[in-house]
């Protein structure tokens, strides 16, 4: 994880899922980032409004998420937090499209981030993580290069230590 944050120089999370929350189990910001987030190893933010939590709904079930966002205390935190189910459901249909999560300022102004899962050997999505940065330097390049790529890699990294791991407490 710490590579990740070193390659990316953004700030990189990683977050399990529990009931209609996530809570972080690591965080890295970048030395050569100035970026501040509020977000810190061992805290809880509901799924509604983080890229992390909208990457792992996006792997559920419609039934699924509506139980989260049931269970969640809807609030905007900003004018770009989702507050309508229906609006939290079409986002993750694009998410399920593009690929990834995208937290575009909804809990905090100015920050944003990309999010992807990470998946079990048995292809079940059990953590996200996520590479954040200012939103005024999530373009383009941002989206499509070298931060989505790194995700990518990173997770295929942590999907071949879980197979590891599985095969050696099996033998």
């Amino acid at each position: 994880m710490r590579e990740l944050c070193q390659v990316s120089r953004e700030a990189v999370h990683l977050a399990i899922p529990d009931g209609a929350t996530i809570v972080y189990l690591f965080k890295e910001v970048s030395s050569e980032n100035v970026l501040r987030i509020s977000s810190r190893t061992g805290s809880y933010n509901y799924m509604y409004y983080t890229g992390l939590g909208k990457a792992l709904m996006a792997c559920m079930s419609s039934e699924e998420v509506k139980t989260i966002w049931e269970n969640s205390e809807i609030q905007k935190f900003t004018p770009n937090t989702i507050t309508d189910f229906h609006t939290l459901l079409n986002e993750l249909e694009e998410t399920r499209k593009r690929g990834y999560a995208v937290d575009n300022e909804e809990h905090e102004m100015g920050i944003g981030c990309i999010a992807d899962v990470v998946r079990d050997a048995d292809n079940r999505a059990i953590a996200a993580i996520s590479i954040s940065t200012l939103t005024v330097r999530m373009d383009e390049n941002f989206l499509s290069g070298q931060s989505l790529f790194c995700i990518k890699l990173h997770r295929r990294f942590l999907l071949c230590w879980d197979m590891f791991h599985q095969k050696s407490i099996h033998n």
